[in-house]
């Protein structure tokens, strides 16, 4: 009798640990997180990028009918946002943006530089891939589309390419590859040049 005793008082200990540990992978406890709007699609999936220990990174969180919002959610708004965790979705409760400084496009283009020259190479029949560098000399970071096109002797064009830089940092280099297809296998010379700048850029009427 004893024993049977003690093996239900046992099981009693040990069940409230097991449906403790099942509810372990959501906490109501509720978080903060600021940094930038990488992507909103409209509705519920919003994505924000931050720097943690000098590592850029990304979160998602999950907007609900209960979540609050103020301020416009586009890309490139500084955004803070109160969550909790729910297994492994980020539920956001409040989520406050705050409209972002804006430069004309002209401004925005001429704080990229493009490094050195660029090099150009036939990947598959006359497909080619041109490839370089460009700095971001500007206080906001940017996505930067780049077109080269690729000339002969004469300057008569003899293909084009076109490709992105997606969030280049304040003051840092990236490295680009733009894709696109040519007439001739060879040339004389490539011309890169930055064709549109976005994030942090007003939107021309």
């Amino acid at each position: 009798m004893k024993k049977a005793t003690g093996i239900l008082v046992g099981l009693f200990l040990i069940i409230p640990g097991i449906i403790c540990a099942q509810s372990g992978n959501s906490t109501s406890t509720t978080k903060q997180a600021t940094g930038t709007i990488r992507s909103f699609d409209g509705s519920t999936t919003l994505v924000v990028k931050s720097e943690v220990n000098g590592k850029r990174k990304s979160t998602t969180f999950v907007l609900t009918a209960n979540t609050k919002r103020a301020g416009e959610l586009t890309k490139g708004a500084d955004v803070t946002v109160q969550y909790r965790v729910e297994g492994d979705r980020n539920i956001a409760t409040l989520v406050r943006a705050e409209a972002p400084e804006l430069e004309t496009l002209e401004y925005a283009k001429s704080m990229i530089s493009l490094d050195g020259e660029a090099e150009a190479h036939i990947t598959t029949g006359n497909n080619v891939a041109v490839d370089g560098s460009a700095t971001n000399h500007d206080k906001f970071q940017h996505d930067v589309i780049l077109t080269a096109t690729l000339l002969d002797a004469n300057g008569k064009s003899l293909g084009m390419a076109t490709g992105r830089l997606e969030d280049l940092p304040v003051g840092q280099r990236g490295n680009y590859r733009l894709v696109g297809t040519v007439t001739a296998q060879t040339w004389a010379r490539v011309s890169v040049v930055v064709s549109n700048v976005t994030e942090h850029v007003r939107k021309e009427k």
